[in-house]
Protein backbone atom coordinates (compact mmCIF):
# COMPACT_ATOMS: atom_id res chain seq x y z
CA UNK A 1 0.00 0.00 0.00
CA UNK A 2 1.31 3.47 -0.86
CA UNK A 3 -0.14 6.61 0.68
CA UNK A 4 0.67 10.28 0.29
CA UNK A 5 -0.79 13.44 1.71
CA UNK A 6 -0.31 16.80 3.39
CA UNK A 7 0.15 17.64 7.03
CA UNK A 8 0.67 20.49 9.49
CA UNK A 9 2.49 20.49 12.83
CA UNK A 10 3.02 23.04 15.62
CA UNK A 11 5.45 22.98 18.53
CA UNK A 12 6.64 25.39 21.18
CA UNK A 13 9.17 25.47 24.01
CA UNK A 14 8.68 27.40 27.23
CA UNK A 15 11.01 28.26 30.08
CA UNK A 16 9.44 29.50 33.34
CA UNK A 17 6.08 29.99 31.58
CA UNK A 18 7.75 32.19 28.95
CA UNK A 19 7.63 31.06 25.30
CA UNK A 20 11.14 30.97 23.82
CA UNK A 21 10.44 29.07 20.60
CA UNK A 22 7.38 28.54 18.36
CA UNK A 23 7.46 26.53 15.15
CA UNK A 24 4.92 25.72 12.44
CA UNK A 25 5.51 23.32 9.59
CA UNK A 26 3.39 22.27 6.64
CA UNK A 27 4.24 19.97 3.80
CA UNK A 28 3.81 16.75 1.91
CA UNK A 29 4.59 13.16 2.81
CA UNK A 30 4.98 9.88 0.94
CA UNK A 31 4.54 6.57 2.71
CA UNK A 32 4.98 3.07 1.21
CA UNK A 33 4.16 0.16 3.52
CA UNK A 34 4.30 -3.64 3.83
CA UNK A 35 1.72 -5.70 5.69
CA UNK A 36 3.06 -7.81 8.57
CA UNK A 37 0.07 -10.06 9.13
CA UNK A 38 -3.55 -8.97 9.33
CA UNK A 39 -3.26 -6.03 11.76
CA UNK A 40 0.38 -4.88 11.65
CA UNK A 41 2.19 -2.85 9.00
CA UNK A 42 5.80 -1.69 8.51
CA UNK A 43 5.81 1.85 7.10
CA UNK A 44 8.58 4.00 5.64
CA UNK A 45 7.71 7.69 5.51
CA UNK A 46 9.42 10.66 3.82
CA UNK A 47 8.40 14.27 4.61
CA UNK A 48 9.28 17.61 3.00
CA UNK A 49 8.05 20.64 4.98
CA UNK A 50 8.18 24.41 4.85
CA UNK A 51 9.00 25.66 8.38
CA UNK A 52 8.31 29.07 9.96
CA UNK A 53 8.10 30.50 13.45
CA UNK A 54 9.70 32.64 16.12
CA UNK A 55 12.61 32.13 18.48
CA UNK A 56 14.05 34.07 21.39
CA UNK A 57 16.70 36.50 20.16
CA UNK A 58 20.16 35.95 21.62
CA UNK A 59 20.80 39.71 21.96
CA UNK A 60 17.42 41.00 23.20
CA UNK A 61 14.29 39.89 25.00
CA UNK A 62 12.34 39.96 21.71
CA UNK A 63 11.15 37.15 19.46
CA UNK A 64 12.84 36.79 16.07
CA UNK A 65 11.06 35.39 12.97
CA UNK A 66 12.61 32.51 11.04
CA UNK A 67 11.71 30.28 8.09
CA UNK A 68 13.23 27.36 6.24
CA UNK A 69 12.59 23.70 5.47
CA UNK A 70 12.75 20.22 6.98
CA UNK A 71 13.49 16.93 5.18
CA UNK A 72 12.84 13.77 7.15
CA UNK A 73 12.72 9.98 6.64
CA UNK A 74 11.67 7.46 9.27
CA UNK A 75 10.27 3.96 9.80
CA UNK A 76 7.04 3.26 11.70
CA UNK A 77 5.18 0.20 12.95
CA UNK A 78 1.42 0.54 12.54
CA UNK A 79 -1.45 -1.31 14.20
CA UNK A 80 -4.58 -1.25 12.05
CA UNK A 81 -7.62 -0.55 14.22
CA UNK A 82 -10.29 -0.82 11.49
CA UNK A 83 -12.37 1.78 9.71
CA UNK A 84 -9.23 3.47 8.33
CA UNK A 85 -7.79 4.19 11.81
CA UNK A 86 -4.24 3.19 12.78
CA UNK A 87 -1.98 3.57 15.80
CA UNK A 88 1.59 4.34 14.66
CA UNK A 89 4.93 4.09 16.48
CA UNK A 90 7.99 5.92 15.09
CA UNK A 91 11.22 4.42 16.42
CA UNK A 92 14.04 6.05 14.41
CA UNK A 93 14.67 9.15 12.30
CA UNK A 94 16.99 10.76 9.81
CA UNK A 95 16.20 14.45 9.36
CA UNK A 96 17.61 17.85 8.50
CA UNK A 97 16.16 21.19 9.56
CA UNK A 98 17.52 24.31 7.87
CA UNK A 99 16.27 27.74 9.00
CA UNK A 100 17.22 31.36 8.47
CA UNK A 101 16.46 34.52 10.45
CA UNK A 102 16.57 38.02 8.99
CA UNK A 103 20.13 39.33 8.79
CA UNK A 104 21.74 35.99 9.69
CA UNK A 105 22.93 32.95 7.75
CA UNK A 106 21.35 29.53 7.52
CA UNK A 107 21.27 27.33 10.61
CA UNK A 108 21.25 23.56 10.09
CA UNK A 109 20.42 20.83 12.57
CA UNK A 110 20.47 17.09 12.01
CA UNK A 111 18.87 14.13 13.79
CA UNK A 112 19.89 10.56 13.04
CA UNK A 113 19.50 7.24 14.79
CA UNK A 114 17.58 5.54 17.56
CA UNK A 115 16.96 7.55 20.73
CA UNK A 116 14.23 8.94 22.93
CA UNK A 117 14.06 12.06 20.78
CA UNK A 118 13.26 9.99 17.68
CA UNK A 119 10.47 7.95 19.31
CA UNK A 120 6.90 9.03 18.60
CA UNK A 121 3.35 7.74 18.88
CA UNK A 122 0.41 8.92 16.81
CA UNK A 123 -3.01 8.02 15.54
CA UNK A 124 -4.07 8.48 11.94
CA UNK A 125 -7.19 8.21 9.84
CA UNK A 126 -6.93 7.28 6.17
CA UNK A 127 -9.48 8.86 3.88
CA UNK A 128 -10.00 6.55 0.93
CA UNK A 129 -12.27 7.72 -1.86
CA UNK A 130 -12.13 4.42 -3.76
CA UNK A 131 -14.97 1.90 -3.57
CA UNK A 132 -14.08 -0.68 -0.88
CA UNK A 133 -14.68 -4.39 -1.00
CA UNK A 134 -16.30 -6.07 2.01
CA UNK A 135 -13.11 -8.00 2.96
CA UNK A 136 -10.80 -4.94 3.22
CA UNK A 137 -11.65 -2.72 6.23
CA UNK A 138 -8.40 -0.84 6.49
Amino acid sequence: MILSGVNYAYSQNTIDHHVVYKQNEAGIWYSPSVMLGKYFVLIGQVDAHYVWGQQQSTTADAMQNFNGFRLRAYPLIGILLGGGWALKFKFAELSMLQTKTKGEGWTKSYVAGLSGSTFGVGISKNLDFRKKSAKNDY
